[in-house]
């Protein structure tokens, strides 16, 4: 077998308006961690995997459940409302190589912190008695000597204020760019790099070609996604530039907006 199947141990705390904190062990790559619990997607405002106290995953329950349908209600698949996907190594890519480019590769002396933050109880939930329960279990690898690369996930809110062009160039250099989830009324998306544009599309072409992909575009989002061909090591954007890197969404209304980033950074 490639992947080692494992249940974590037992969350630390717990509770409503509280946290579960994990204390993980290190030494194995972690791909894929799965969460189980009896929350809602809204009950869980933040969701942090911190590694030597740089929190590299840092998002919430509805981000999570956002990006597992992306990648796979096309196929038919509905996500069962007490899971929620924590995804390190890529599965949807074509080649092993791929797959494995962004697992978490963990070693001697790491300290890998995985905590859950948990909302208040709905009226159901207080009339209920319901207590909150959460599970972990990790899709594992074996041992790596060294970490080369470290993927991320996270959001950033995206200054937009006027309709049109927007120009976003406070995106840092170096890390490549795994896909890009804008969380606004974006109807056009421009990148530039090296006064280069690397990509151009309107949400409605983009959207027909993540659906011939069996991806499947979730309302209220422009997904720019480069390896929407499954081709990890290809396809991957570089962002390291030698004069300029932009994000430049057009926008229908002004507003800031969250940006969802998947990407994956060289160690030092």
């Amino acid at each position: 077998m490639r992947d080692i199947p494992k249940e974590l141990s037992s969350f630390n705390g717990g509770g409503f308006s509280s946290r579960f904190t994990l204390n993980m062990d290190v030494g194995p790559t972690y791909k894929e961690i799965h969460l189980r619990t009896n929350l809602n997607n809204d009950q869980l405002p933040r969701v942090t995997l911190t590694l030597n106290g740089d929190a590299i995953y840092d998002v919430t329950g509805e981000d999570l459940r956002m990006v597992e349908d992306y990648k796979h209600a096309a196929e038919g698949y509905t996500q069962p409302t007490s899971f929620f996907v924590i995804p390190l190594a890529d599965f949807t890519n074509k080649s092993q190589e791929g797959q494995d480019l962004s697992g978490l590769v963990t070693v001697a002396g790491d300290n890998l912190v995985l905590e859950v933050r948990t909302a208040a109880a709905t009226a159901g939930q207080i009339s209920g008695s319901l207590v909150p329960t959460m599970q972990a279990d990790a899709v594992m690898g074996v041992a790596q000597p060294a970490r080369v690369l470290l993927p991320r996930m996270y959001k950033e809110l995206i200054p937009v204020g006027a309709t049109g062009k927007n120009k976003y160039r406070n995106f840092p250099r170096g890390p490549r760019i795994r896909r890009l989830h804008l969380n606004g009324p974006v109807t056009d998306l421009e990148i530039i790099r090296d006064d280069i544009i690397r990509f151009e599309r309107d949400k409605v072409l983009q959207d027909y070609l993540l659906a011939r992909q069996q991806l499947s575009p979730q309302s209220g989002w422009y997904h720019f996604d480069p390896l929407m061909y499954h081709f990890a090591i290809s396809d991957m954007l570089q962002t390291a530039a030698g004069k300029n890197f932009e994000i430049n969404p057009t926008v229908s209304s002004a507003g800031d907006f969250d940006v969802l980033f998947e990407t994956v950074e060289a160690v030092n």
